[in-house]
């Protein structure tokens, strides 16, 4: 999807990247992307809203 849309970076939330093996298989898969990683925000809920509140920030920006 990220090729698709023409962009270099992937931002990787999300509860499940809680999980060390499954982040670290993920990263592998996606060498050459530029990885926005779950460290200052939590990879759960709270990140997940983190993430919207900045999109919605950038689109009103937009406007």
């Amino acid at each position: 999807m990220a090729r698709e849309a023409g962009t270099r970076t992937v931002a990787l939330s999300g509860g499940c990247f809680q999980n060390a093996g499954l982040l670290e298989r993920v990263c592998e898969q996606l060498e050459g992307f530029e990885l926005c990683l779950p460290r200052e925000a939590p990879a759960n809920d709270g990140g997940l809203a983190y993430g919207q509140a900045l999109v919605a920030l950038a689109r009103l920006e937009s406007h």
